[in-house]
């Protein structure tokens, strides 16, 4: 039997860890829950933020227009624009999806802007299902791609909204699962009592 040629690929783990104290895990168990809920969370946020960046560092930059007609004209202009530009380049059909991955706050400024239009707009906010649903891109709303302002300052939203669009595909994110090591005990954490 001839062996095909061998495939390889490169594989990236995220890892998470906590040391915790024997009588505080014994004794305090809520508070042992909640570390690692809160653990749970950090992991959450940076492995999304690794990805991201990964999506980022092997796409290209394009050039957004400012078309001074607020929030929603912007956006979806600029959509439809680098939209158009990749299935021209591409030769991708109209009906081919393209994923945008967004800042989480964009949805509410998109709202935002509608309050301070005319009422014949009032209830036309339809991000998933109208806006872009119409374009065929589908929208990934990730709060971890664009913090939104310091929350001690929050007077408007940012002027900059970073994003990225690719054809449905082109990036493809494969769980491998988890490997749970469970409660891990030696002799260095045995000496300070940790587990």
């Amino acid at each position: 039997i001839t062996c095909e040629e061998e495939l390889s690929a490169e594989v990236q783990a995220i890892v998470k860890c906590i040391t915790i104290g024997n009588f505080q895990a014994r004794y305090n168990p809520e508070f042992f829950a909640a570390n690692l809920e809160a653990l749970n969370v950090a992991f959450d946020a940076a492995a999304e933020t690794q990805l991201y960046n990964q999506i980022v560092a092997g796409s290209s930059a394009a050039t957004t227009v400012d078309y001074g007609k607020g929030t929603v004209t912007n956006v979806l202009a600029n959509l439809d624009l680098l939209a158009a530009g990749m299935r021209g380049s591409l030769r991708l059909p109209q009906g081919v999806t393209l994923d945008v991955l967004l800042p989480e706050w964009i949805e509410p400024a998109l709202r935002a802007h509608l309050v301070n239009q005319p009422a014949a707009y009032a209830g036309q906010f339809d991000a998933t299902g109208g806006w872009f649903g119409a374009r065929n891109l589908r929208p990934i709303f990730s709060p971890d791609i664009s913090l939104f302002s310091d929350p001690d300052d929050v007077t408007d939203f940012p002027a900059t909204m970073p994003f990225v669009i690719y054809p449905n595909g082109t990036w493809v994110y494969g769980d491998g699962g988890t490997l749970d090591l469970g409660v891990v005990r030696d002799s260095t954490l045995n000496a300070t009592n940790d587990l």
